[in-house]
């Protein structure tokens, strides 16, 4: 709802105040929040909020192998901010361009 009414404010509030009550956030917390983020243009934040969920477990499947990554259980916005992930690490050096399998799809939820 949050990411429709342009609202990342509150999506963003809203999971932060979760997780300081110590409410751990499921992969829908996530997904909604990097939701809001993407429709916003906040991709830094997007792209941060992947990496979190990324250490705590989900998106086990994306970035099952460091040459593969499979984006056919993400919704095109989690699939978006997943490749800024992968580009931001190429980037930095922290992952080599040699051989990377990308596997795409028209994703979950797409129209």
């Amino acid at each position: 709802a949050c990411e429709k009414g342009g609202k990342w404010e509150k999506a963003l509030e809203l999971f932060n105040t979760m997780k300081r009550r110590g409410t751990k956030p499921d992969i829908v917390s996530y997904c909604n929040v990097v939701a809001a983020l993407d429709s916003a243009s906040r991709f830094g934040e997007a792209v941060a909020l992947i990496k979190e969920a990324r250490s705590n477990g989900f998106y086990s499947k994306a970035f099952s192998s460091f040459h593969e990554i499979d984006l056919h259980e993400c919704s095109s916005c989690e699939a978006r901010t997943i490749m800024r992930v992968i580009l931001y690490e190429l980037q930095s050096g922290a992952r080599k361009p040699d051989d990377i399998i990308i596997i795409t799809g028209r994703g979950k939820h797409s129209e």
